[in-house]
């Protein structure tokens, strides 16, 4: 356990880095800061998802044209939400189509899964529509099959 000493040196510390206002304990176990009020910092903010206090210009993307400067939320909460709402949109593109390759049967990885377009010339080439919902996606599957990696590439080879 800390002891007063410790706590007092890591609030002289937090002084020094600018923050007015001193956390109301640390955890001993991972040392991460609890009960900031981080409305006075100019350099460092909380990410109000992971609760992680992060450098506003290095941790958080910087906005140039609205009157909020920084993202609400931390780089690393952005991407890993970015992450999960494609691998969510992916699962539910695969159950559209069977949720097999259409040649083989094989469902064990949603990795190996692909979207081969019948015909290619129909391929809308603007992907980014895609990222964000599954209702945009659908008249771009109604052009494909599922098919498993080695099956795809058996068919772009031959």
């Amino acid at each position: 356990m800390f002891s007063h000493y410790n706590i007092n040196c890591y609030k002289i510390f937090l002084k020094i880095l600018g923050f007015k206002e001193i956390i109301s304990y640390i955890c001993p176990l991972n040392l991460k800061l609890y009960n900031m009020n981080l409305n006075t910092s100019k350099t460092h903010k909380e990410c109000p998802k992971c609760k992680e206090i992060k450098d506003r210009k290095l941790d958080f993307y910087q906005r140039k044209s609205e009157k909020v400067k920084v993202s609400s939320y931390c780089k690393d909460c952005i991407l890993d939400s970015n992450a999960e709402r494609r691998r969510v949109i992916k699962q539910q593109a695969i159950d559209y189509l069977g949720g097999k390759c259409s040649n083989c049967g094989y469902n064990k990885c949603n990795s190996a899964l692909e979207f081969h377009h019948i015909d290619s010339t129909q391929k809308d080439k603007d992907y980014s529509n895609y990222k964000t919902s599954f209702n945009k996606l659908k008249p771009e599957l109604d052009k494909c099959v599922l098919l498993c990696s080695n099956c795809h590439r058996e068919h772009h080879s031959s």
